[in-house]
């Protein structure tokens, strides 16, 4: 019997599809399939998958039993996807149709459905699922916040830095708008970048974030155009940069405090030069009148007034570190208890002072004199912050820091004696905290403080090998905290030069300073105590005086150490080369002098003397100077004063 043209019709079309076709009997034998499905499962032939039981098929067990169970149930599979594992072993995923052909009465006759190979779709789909967890996981990894922007301003993803940042869930945060993070004035700034942006530039700049509680952190921001779900969005990363500019502050700072520091050392080098001539013609001018003389009261006050001139000095080089110390072991328990009696005066009786001393012994190295200078700067600062009264506690430690600690990051490793002053206070805020060792940064009413309490403080403590740190916060009081190296030793005592008649001499003394008001003063004083003087203007003149006169006949050499033409250290070096043993006195009001020249006077016969300095001082040091017992003589020509009587 030749099939009907409608049956042709049906069998191109099943024999052409390129849709897999079959028909499958209830016990799995493979009825029917198309030349389409035999490609897509790998059989040589038809014939070979008709000889096949579906049940033979190496399916993933999952999708075997959602398979026995959909036609188990209704008959019918919609849209399934399954594993295949293929004769040749490669695996194919496709998607499966099917439905159950029924008798009159319900009963299935066989199942008749589709497949399609979507193996390549698949692929394609899991790779982009890899690329996309790929990318999360960067995404969230990253150590930036990364924000992910619609055009219009709503944040659309977000990472865990990101969250953090900005102290807000993933779900709080996805979804708000970006003003509610970013301050107006730039947001303005982002809103501006736009038409850029969305060219493909990439744009970077600094701006800060606002948190869910207010803090406000700057950022380096870097924003690019991407594509997002389908749409065009942007791409915010955003790198906390707090501590970058806190330590970038802390580095200007500490440039602006060196460069007033050296200005500090110039001036006091001039003034110190002006204060030696007022001081010392000031105390001629004491010396000869009586105590009823209507003069004597107005050269005390003038007196007075350089003292405070030259305390002021002090405090400039003690800021630029460059002062003179004269470090000696101290306990700094014995060194607080001197001074607690005036410390209970200083800040009257409504700040209760309480002290308490370290159990160990607290040896550091420094000047006594300095440390208290440091302690009473404080204490002033303190009882102005309370003048409602309160309570100054001055507590005494031992601590071992260890490299990097939390404590003091900057000190190295050691042992270490921590002098903590701590007051009820009113505090401040943090911008005040940054500026308090600024010198003549004050918030004091004018004429209530100079501001160079603190900034002495810093000098002092600094050049005495220690740190000072401050920690203090608005309404909960302050605390300094003066670190010190511990030192192992016992306490030196502190020599007193006894007082009396000012020492005379005959002796020939060469002086040697530019500045005409000091040099007058010098040979005034010592011509006035009987030695014989020679005077110069500079280092240069001083040799030609030297060549006139005679290097023998000259018993010491004092000298200004800077000086136009030739300094004075230039100058003790020319003489030095033909006289060995000439005594020397050095003056100097330029900041660390002495310390620069310290080979030259850390010998016998040789001294310093620093400016200002009253004609008692010079007097003294001078008959020290010319007292001292020299070296043997040395074999290449130099004599004694002995011998040039002689």
């Amino acid at each position: 019997m030749q099939p009907s043209p409608s049956e042709l019709r049906y069998r191109d079309f099943f024999e052409d599809v390129p849709v897999g076709l079959f028909a499958l009997a209830p016990d799995g034998r493979i009825l029917d399939a198309n030349p389409a499905m035999v490609s897509m499962l790998r059989y040589p032939s038809r014939e070979a998958l008709l000889e096949t039981n579906a049940a033979d098929f190496q399916l993933d067990p999952a999708d075997a039993v959602r398979i026995a169970e959909k036609l188990r149930d209704g008959g019918e599979i919609t849209d399934l996807n399954v594993q295949l594992v293929l004769p040749d072993g490669s695996t194919a995923w496709l998607l499966t149709n099917a439905r159950a052909a029924r008798d009159e009465s319900g009963g299935v006759l066989y199942y008749q459905g589709t497949i399609q190979d979507i193996t390549d779709h698949h692929r394609a789909e899991l790779e982009e699922r890899r690329i996309a967890r790929r990318f999360r996981d960067l995404f969230e990894s990253s150590p930036e916040a990364v924000f992910v922007q619609s055009v219009d301003g709503v944040i659309l993803d977000a990472n865990h830095e990101a969250c953090a940042l900005c102290g807000r869930s993933h779900d709080d945060l996805v979804g708000s708008k970006i003003d509610g993070i970013i301050p107006p004035e730039n947001l303005a700034k982002l809103t501006s970048w736009l038409p850029n942006l969305v060219r493909g530039e990439v744009i970077r700049s600094e701006i800060v974030i606002r948190s869910a509680e207010g803090r406000v952190t700057p950022v380096a921001l870097s924003c690019g155009r991407i594509e997002f779900a389908g749409r065009p969005a942007l791409l915010l990363h955003a790198r906390d940069i707090g501590d970058q500019k806190r330590l970038q502050e802390q580095f200007l700072q500490s440039q602006k405090m060196e460069a007033i520091g050296r200005m500090a050392g110039g001036i006091a080098h001039d003034f110190n030069n002006l204060l030696t001539a007022i001081i010392g013609y000031n105390e001629l001018v004491l010396s000869g009148l009586n105590v009823q003389d209507p003069l004597w009261r107005s050269s005390e006050e003038v007196r007075k007034t350089a003292e405070r001139a030259a305390r002021l000095t002090r405090q400039l080089l003690a800021f630029s570190r460059k002062q003179t110390l004269e470090p000696r072991i101290v306990d700094l328990n014995a060194c607080v208890s001197e001074i607690e009696k005036m410390l209970h005066r200083l800040l009257g009786d409504d700040i209760e002072l309480s002290v308490i001393p370290s159990p160990k012994a607290a040896c550091v190295r420094a000047d006594p004199s300095q440390l208290e200078q440091v302690i009473i700067n404080i204490a002033v600062n303190a009882r102005d912050a309370m003048p409602s009264g309160g309570q100054l506690f001055v507590r005494i430690s031992n601590v071992a820091l260890a490299a990097n600690s939390e404590a003091a990051p900057d000190l190295p490793a050691g042992d270490y004696v921590v002098l903590r002053i701590t007051d009820t206070g009113s505090g401040m805020t943090e911008e005040v905290r940054a500026r308090i060792f600024e010198p003549f940064f004050t918030t004091k009413e004018p004429g209530k403080g100079t501001g160079l309490g603190l900034a002495t403080s810093y000098g002092i403590v600094k050049q005495s090998g220690g740190r000072i740190l401050c920690n203090t916060s608005p309404h909960r009081g302050t605390t300094f905290s003066i670190y010190l190296p511990q030192v192992i030793g016992k306490p030196e005592p502190i020599s007193i030069e006894s007082l009396g008649p000012l020492p005379r001499g005959t002796e020939t003394i060469l002086v040697v300073e530019d500045a005409a008001a000091v040099r007058g003063l010098i040979v005034r004083v010592l011509h006035s105590l009987g030695y014989r003087l020679l005077e110069a203007e500079n280092g240069f003149d001083a040799l030609t005086i030297i060549d006139r006169c005679g290097v023998r006949s000259i018993d010491l050499v004092l000298t200004d150490v800077t000086m136009p033409k030739m300094g004075g250290r230039e100058l003790i070096e020319r003489i030095r080369a033909e006289q060995p043993r000439m005594r020397v006195l050095f003056t100097s009001g330029t900041p660390g002098a002495d310390l620069d020249l310290k080979p030259h006077f850390e010998q016998p016969g040789a001294a310093f003397l620093h400016k200002p300095f009253t004609p008692a001082d010079l007097a003294r040091l001078v008959r020290t100077v010319l007292s001292q017992p020299l070296d043997p003589p040395h074999l290449h020509g130099a004599v004694t004063s002995a011998a040039r009587a002689a």
